[in-house]
């Protein structure tokens, strides 16, 4: 049986740091993004004595809770000066997704250090500073996140795939109407989402990946989801 929110909030107050690590680790899993019993868990845990506790709830600040405040903000620029650098580099990369302006100093510095841990080019993706361009141009890209933070950080090539995102949406809404396809962006994500609102479960697709999938080309693209979108419907009339 899954641990209740209760259960987990009574553990971040134990003594034991067993117990509070075990807390962190399966908050998010009991809460909503927005419940604010477990965001105030994570952000007390954020401050434990054990390091481990630390990473863990700094990690669900940047990374799982969905929301923006200023304490979730202070919480994270407290972290800033932890002593673990996972710790710091979580903090960093909330801060960052929050598209926090006052963070490319340090992001440009960890650029500059040439120790980047991998979900800092995820980083430098939401911040969008140009004057990460040209450190972002000098990393190996053995996963593709490097060119996906590259193309946020400069303006020309974000320019021209946002352009191509929006002919593959033209085409969506040209040639699947009969699905009546939707497009929207999550509030912590870089990519454009497109689902079907006609054949419920909504069958969803990231619009930039898919582009990327297809070569950034935006009729392959655009006959990919809609084949998609098939697909779901095929499945959902056996």
């Amino acid at each position: 049986m899954e641990p209740t929110l209760a259960e987990l909030i009574a553990a971040a107050h134990a003594a034991d740091p067993e117990d509070r690590l075990w807390a962190a680790e399966n908050l998010a899993l009991a809460m909503d993004d927005d419940d604010p019993a477990g965001v105030a868990e994570f952000l007390a845990l954020s401050t434990d004595p054990d390091v481990r506790v630390r990473d863990w709830a700094t990690f669900a600040l940047s990374h799982l809770v969905g929301q923006d405040s200023p304490e979730i903000r202070a919480a994270l620029w407290a972290r800033i000066g932890d002593a673990d650098g996972s710790v710091r580099a979580y903090a960093l990369h909330g801060l960052a997704r929050r598209r926090d302006t006052r963070a490319w100093p340090l992001m440009l510095a960890a650029f500059e250090s040439g120790t980047v841990k991998e979900h800092l080019f995820e980083a430098a993706a939401f911040l969008r500073e140009p004057r990460l361009a040209a450190h972002l141009r000098e990393f190996d890209d053995e996963k593709g996140r490097v060119a996906a933070a590259l193309i946020e950080c400069d303006p020309r090539l974000r320019a021209a795939r946002d352009d191509l995102v929006l002919q593959v949406v033209d085409l969506l809404f040209a040639q699947a109407a009969e699905f009546a396809p939707s497009v929207y962006c999550e509030r912590f994500s870089p990519d454009i989402l497109v689902e079907s609102n006609v054949y419920p479960p909504h069958h969803v697709t990231h619009v930039v990946s898919m582009l990327r999938a297809a070569g950034d080309d935006p009729a392959r693209a655009a006959a990919r989801i809609i084949d998609g979108f098939r697909s779901g419907a095929a499945e959902l009339s056996r």
